[in-house]
């Protein structure tokens, strides 16, 4: 299998299609931060060509195989992790502009208390993987996490409670499930689980 992580670099890897895999992550939960996928991508391309968030060069891998983009994984370090959680906020201010950030900022809020915030300084976090959908079950997601293993080992990850598929994976790569979290939005249950390798 010719296989290789690499960091993203926009002259190099398509921002459109690192930003459609990015929101193929999990659907149902970008859709309540960052809206449908027309709007959604374009915000993630924005934000790609920005620092301090998520989705900037230093915690942004592309998954190559024979030359392809086939997965992106978006991790840091837990210490990592807090700083970018504060400095997110005024990156995505100005991907949205200040009328759509005050509309969706409530629900942000909310969708916070899904995040796992039991981590330990030493830990790593997955914030988003995903593998494009023609490559999916081909062994991919499996290198991704085999690879952050090399240097990590103690990885954290939420995964949407409706995604058994996801959650299934993870704990057959060691996994266990730390915690379900849950809360409502415009009267729908939704929520992750949080998972993680080693106590």
């Amino acid at each position: 299998m010719s296989f290789r992580m690499e960091k993203y670099n926009p002259q190099k890897h398509d921002p459109q299609k690192v930003a459609e895999i990015i929101y193929a992550a999990d659907v149902e939960l970008n859709s309540y931060v960052l809206g449908e996928k027309k709007e959604a991508v374009q915000t993630i391309i924005k934000l790609l060509e920005m620092g301090n968030n998520y989705f900037a060069s230093p915690y942004l891998e592309c998954a190559l195989y024979q030359d392809k983009l086939v997965g992106i994984v978006v991790s840091s370090t837990v210490k990592d992790k807090l700083k970018l959680d504060r400095s997110s906020g005024m990156a995505f201010l100005k991907a949205f502009g200040l009328w759509t950030f005050l509309k969706r900022f409530p629900t942000m809020i909310k969708m916070d208390k899904i995040v796992n915030s039991n981590l330990d300084d030493d830990g790593f976090f997955i914030h988003f993987l995903s593998v494009d959908l023609p490559y999916q079950n081909q062994g991919i997601g499996t290198k991704i996490i085999e690879n952050i293993l090399k240097k990590h080992e103690k990885l954290y990850v939420d995964v949407n409670i409706n995604n058994m598929q996801g959650k299934n994976f993870y704990e057959k790569m060691g996994f266990k499930v730390q915690s379900k979290n849950l809360i409502k939005i415009k009267n729908k249950e939704i929520g992750t689980y949080s998972l993680r390798t080693k106590e």
